[in-house]
């Protein structure tokens, strides 16, 4: 749990560095990214994390990579590929496939990666949702 919660800590500070580094407001952040003034907010005070989409949305436009943001590098890397679109159903059925691979359970998962079980359940279940669909 103190490594999801340092995980967090980075992501939101850094969303908000990059914010005032462009002399943005919440709202005008906000704006940019497809979400409103509170979530913001709520990202920056740490009340709520931040979506994978909305990490890379920040990256593409500010030429951050997602290793700067998740904490991974200290120096904001200029040289980035740019995603312009993740496809969470290819995320979770990979995430998944993994995740079976190497035997273990999303608890475990997490663990490694750093982040709450749920959204491990949550990305697992974007891919079973479009494959109950189809």
């Amino acid at each position: 749990m103190e490594k999801e919660i340092r995980n967090i800590t980075i992501v939101k500070d850094r969303a908000r560095n990059i914010r005032l580094r462009y002399g943005l407001t919440q709202k005008e952040f906000g704006d940019i990214l497809g979400i409103s003034k509170s979530y913001v907010s709520d990202i920056e005070n740490g009340y709520t994390g931040i979506s994978i989409l909305y990490i890379n949305k920040i990256c593409n436009k500010y030429s951050v990579s997602f290793d700067y943001m998740l904490g991974f590098c200290e120096e904001i890397n200029k040289e980035i590929i740019k995603v312009e679109k993740i496809d969470l159903k290819l995320v979770g059925m990979h995430l998944k496939e993994i995740r079976k691979e190497l035997g273990i359970t999303q608890d475990k998962l997490a663990c490694k990666l750093n982040i709450s079980r749920p959204l491990v359940t949550h990305y697992e279940n974007v891919f079973v949702l479009f494959l109950q669909l189809i």
